[in-house]
């Protein structure tokens, strides 16, 4: 989320508040939307990493969401 804010060009921000638009606006109406690709990046990143931690910790016999996953590659049922 900072990483995409941190990206906007302060010359966007300058217009918008030159429009005047409060800092709650310009945050609302135009921050996040340009930076909503940045954020949904992001999001996917981290379910991407926890769902193969997941999978990791099944491997060494933790009993986590990662049983189904590895039952299912045990058993050839990639539906599982």
């Amino acid at each position: 989320t900072l990483a995409g804010l941190e990206g906007i060009n302060p010359a966007v921000r300058e217009a918008a508040l030159g429009m005047g638009m409060s800092p709650v606006q310009v945050l609302v109406r135009v921050e996040l939307p340009l930076a909503g690709r940045v954020i949904l990046a992001g999001i996917r990143t981290s379910v991407t990493i926890n769902i193969a931690t997941a999978a990791i910790g099944s491997t060494i016999g933790a009993r986590t969401l990662g049983d189904p996953v590895i039952a299912g590659l045990v058993n050839g049922n990639t539906a599982y």
